[in-house]
């Protein structure tokens, strides 16, 4: 049978009425239908709208904006105030002043070997003194 042939036969089929009951029903609902279509969409069907997007897991949703809102919370919770900050980097900028002094004194060391003594630097610690590596080795008993 090709498709001509099953389109005439559909042709020949009698119509059967569709129940009384249900042509209230479809005409019940086109009439209340351009009541409700008409004009933007804003107020509850907005909200419905919404609420059909995310219908598939709003649980899932909704767990996933109180995650971000503890995200933002603490974040905001955990940021330095001004006097930290303002006090980290006054600790930064001695630390750099104090790098740049010592790299100085070991500079001046390397270009004038043997002119300064322990005695001309007084952070300077005579290699018998407080360090273990110098101290002879001592038995365990």
């Amino acid at each position: 049978m090709n498709p001509d042939d099953f389109e005439q036969h559909l042709r020949r089929q009698p119509l059967n009425a569709p129940p009384a009951h249900w042509r209230d029903e479809i005409l019940g609902a086109a009439l209340e239908f351009p009541a409700r279509g008409r004009g933007l969409t804003t107020g509850p069907s907005l909200v419905k709208s919404l609420r059909d997007w995310l219908w598939p897991r709003p649980l899932a949703w909704g767990a996933l904006g109180a995650a971000w809102i503890a995200i933002f919370a603490l974040n905001s919770a955990a940021a330095p105030n001004p006097a930290e900050l303002a006090q980290a980097r006054a600790g930064a900028r001695v630390a750099a002043g104090l790098a740049v002094l010592d790299m100085s004194q070991a500079l001046e060391l390397v270009a004038e070997p043997g002119a300064h003594t322990a005695a001309d630097n007084p952070r300077r610690v005579p290699p018998d003194q407080g360090c273990i590596a110098n101290q002879p080795p001592q038995d365990i008993v």
